[in-house]
Formats: C-alpha cells, sequence, structure tokens
C-alpha cells in the first residue's frame, strides 16, 4: 500500500473509532480501545497510556496492549527521568529510533512487562492548553521507521482520546460521588432509624411512669377529698406533700419530653 494510501486508510479508521470514543463513559474499556487503535494505525507492537495525577504530579502507568496495565497501574512514573514525563512537560511529540541507549528511558516499566521497547513515538494527550497525559506507541513493525505521518496520525488520535478520557473520568466522577451521597443517606437513615426506635421505647417507659404518678396523685386527693374531715394535719400535710413530690416528678418528665420533641424535629 502506497504511503499516501495508507495514510488515508489511517484517517478513516480514526474518523471511524472516534465517534465509539467519546460515545464511550467508561474510562478501563475506553483506555484499552485507545491503545489498540494506537497499535492499528501506527503499525506497532504496542501502545500505551500514561494519564497525570494532579495529586502528586506523577504519570500513571494506565493501559497497554504489550501486557497486563494493573501490573503498572500504582507504580509512578517521574517527569524527570523518562521519555514520557520529557514528552508530558514539553506538551510535544517525540520520536526515539533507539529506546535502550536514550537516556531517559524509563525501564522499570519493561522489566515489570517483561517487553524490550526499540523504538517508540509518543504524543500527549491535550485538552485545549492542559497536557492531562501521554500516548506512547512502541517498536514499528518490520524495516520501517516511526515518522512524521506517525506523529501527525497519533496526534488526531490522541486530541479525540483526551476528550473523551476527559468525559469519561468526569462521568465517573459524577458516579462515585452519587454513590457516596446515596451511602450518607443509607447510614443517616438507619441512624435516624436506630434514634426513633430508642425514642419509642422511652416514649413506653415515660408513659408507664406518667400512669404511675397519675395514680398517686389520684390516690392522694381522693383521700384528701373523702376523709377530709376525719383526716388529722399531719396526715393532711403528708398528703398533700405527696401530691407536690408527684407533680414534681410529673414535671420534669414533661420537660423532658419537650426536648426529646424538639430532638424529633
Amino acid at each position: 500500500m502506497k504511503e499516501k494510501d495508507r495514510h488515508i486508510a489511517e484517517l478513516e479508521k480514526i474518523l471511524e473509532i472516534s465517534k465509539e470514543l467519546t460515545s464511550s463513559l467508561r474510562l478501563d474499556p475506553l483506555l484499552k480501545k485507545i491503545v489498540e487503535t494506537a497499535t492499528e494505525i501506527t503499525n506497532s507492537e504496542g501502545a500505551s497510556i500514561f494519564l497525570l495525577d494532579p495529586a502528586d504530579g506523577n504519570l500513571y502507568f494506565r493501559a497497554t496492549t504489550a501486557g497486563s496495565s494493573n501490573l503498572l497501574s500504582q507504580v509512578p512514573v517521574p517527569l524527570e527521568d523518562s521519555i514520557a514525563g520529557k514528552i508530558q512537560t514539553s506538551e510535544h511529540p517525540l520520536i526515539v529510533d533507539d529506546v535502550q541507549s536514550d537516556p531517559d528511558f524509563y525501564k522499570d516499566i519493561d522489566k515489570i512487562l517483561g517487553f524490550k521497547s526499540t523504538s517508540l513515538i509518543g504524543v500527549p494527550l491535550k485538552i485545549k492548553d492542559r497536557c492531562i497525559g501521554v500516548l506512547e506507541a512502541v517498536n514499528k513493525k518490520g524495516d520501517e521507521r516511526f515518522s512524521k505521518s506517525d506523529v501527525d496520525t497519533l496526534i488526531i488520535l490522541a486530541s479525540h482520546a483526551a476528550i473523551a478520557i476527559e468525559n469519561a473520568r468526569l462521568y465517573e466522577s459524577v458516579v462515585n460521588q452519587a454513590e457516596f451521597l446515596e451511602q450518607q443517606v443509607l447510614q443517616r437513615t438507619a441512624s435516624l432509624t436506630a434514634q426513633n426506635k430508642e425514642l419509642t421505647a422511652y416514649d413506653q417507659t415515660v408513659a408507664h411512669d406518667l400512669k404511675n404518678i397519675l395514680t398517686h396523685i389520684i390516690i392522694f386527693s381522693e383521700n384528701l377529698r373523702e376523709y377530709s374531715d376525719s383526716i388529722k394535719d399531719d396526715e393532711f400535710n403528708k398528703n398533700l406533700d405527696n401530691i407536690s413530690e408527684m407533680s414534681f416528678k410529673m414535671s420534669n418528665i414533661i420537660e423532658e419530653l419537650l426536648l426529646l420533641s424538639g430532638v424529633r424535629n
């Protein structure tokens, strides 16, 4: 296939895949699709994506066709002393024909994956004036070297990929926040339910206490009413004291109920 025809075919492939990328909201499958497409359109042995973590300022290996990205997902790639970091910092594409002799090559990745990188092409993943990561393709197949045409093709893919990644991240963030809020509501509901059960049990106890106090007040009052003529002064005063004491107890219980009513409201 002629160079021009191949380039047209690559662009058609990108246009075809871009619709799929922008409609995907799940990050991991999206990243996998991006590296698979990058491998295909650059005629490479593999491709990888590094995403910048704003929290610590490091790049993290998020997807690859050369092995399991899970092996490297927690390994930070420094912005200094790494080819990906150099691309991230400069925000410019880079072709490296001899990776192993490049002083910026970060050898830990190849060691963990059991893969040998010989040549490499990398482009920044940019959204307007922000660089969110790096897309790399490694080891051009056959006797060819990565070319300016490969750079242009990968840049076009990266522009679509960056938008899709950002959308997926935002969606993921919204879903996580919604799940967090739902969990908070469930916990609060469970707490209120438990409190209501405690208050209900307390209400029953209070009702029982009030009933007992009222019973005593009624008894003492009846004694005063029925036997007022025959009751001695000391017995009369004792009944009055009992009524007064029971009334204070009832008053205190009512105050507690009013406080609990405020808590409930």
